[in-house]
Formats: C-alpha cells, sequence, structure tokens
C-alpha cells in the first residue's frame, strides 16, 4: 500500500505537467542507485562556495513557487476543460417543458433481479406541472393529484 502512495506522488500528473513531489519539495524523485551523484555534487558546491549555496536554495524556493502557481492554473483549466466535457455529456439533449407528457423510471426495480421479464421499467405517463429549476420537475398524473416530491430529470424520458 505504502509503495502505490508512493509511486502515485512521484508520477508525473497530466493534469500538473508535473509530479506532485516535485510541487511539494522541489526537485525530482531520485532513486536510491542515483543518490551518491547529487549528494557528492553537493558535498562539493558546499566545500567550494557555502554562500553560493544558500542563494541557490532561496533560488530553487522562488521557482518552486511560481512553478506551484503555474501547476495551480494548468490545473484549473484542466478542471474546467473535464467540467464542460462531464457537463455536456450528462445533461445530454434532452429538454422538458411545463405540459410534455413523459415516463418516470420505477426506482423499485432499479436494482438487477428486482422485476420480472415484462415488467415495466418506466411508469406513467405523467405531464409536467411545474419547472422548479434546472433539471427538477413536479409531475401531475392522470388522475389529477400533483405529486408533492420533486423528479430528476435524468429519471424522466419523453411520452410519444
Amino acid at each position: 500500500m505504502v509503495n502505490a502512495l508512493w509511486v502515485d506522488h512521484v508520477t508525473p500528473k497530466h493534469s500538473l505537467k508535473t509530479s506532485p513531489y516535485f510541487l511539494i519539495y522541489g526537485k525530482e524523485f531520485i532513486l536510491p542507485p542515483n543518490m551518491y551523484l547529487p549528494a557528492l555534487q553537493l558535498s562539493q558546491e558546499s566545500q567550494d562556495r557555502p554562500c553560493l549555496l544558500v542563494q541557490s536554495g532561496t533560488y530553487t524556493l522562488l521557482k518552486l513557487k511560481d512553478k506551484r502557481l503555474k501547476a495551480k492554473e494548468i490545473f484549473s483549466i484542466h478542471k474546467n476543460h473535464i467540467k464542460h466535457w462531464f457537463d455536456k455529456k450528462s445533461v445530454g439533449t434532452k429538454s422538458y417543458d411545463v405540459g410534455d407528457l413523459i415516463l418516470r423510471w420505477n426506482e423499485a426495480h432499479k436494482e438487477k433481479g428486482k422485476h420480472i421479464k415484462f415488467q415495466y421499467l418506466w411508469i406513467g405517463p405523467y405531464t409536467i406541472k411545474e419547472k422548479l429549476g434546472h433539471n427538477a420537475f413536479k409531475l401531475k398524473p392522470f388522475d389529477g393529484r400533483i405529486d408533492p416530491l420533486p423528479v430528476n430529470g435524468r429519471d424522466l424520458k419523453h411520452y410519444f
């Protein structure tokens, strides 16, 4: 479990254009066999110029802040792209108006095996009495009473 989480943190994400590890620590992940080379370079740099090392660290932190902001913007764009795609797919082309004849999905037979072969999965017809929001409706069956609970539009289909 821990290994899978570690792999997830060091893998570059398409939505961020970098890995979460880089956004946290400011450098890419180094595998243990490759660790001796950067450690050697760091020790050589610190012996030669300690002031430059501090400046380099400060510069790296500033770059990291910019990279985090850029990743946040890229992620926001990616999130909006996914939302646009989802909204386009989930809303579909169905639209209902007051007075339309529709059928309502029978929730009692939702699960597989809860209905028999020729049982109706859609009940109705109903008339749309009132549109409550973008995708919520009050229905009126043909017996004249009005259902008190609103119904989601994804549970409806046109009756022809």
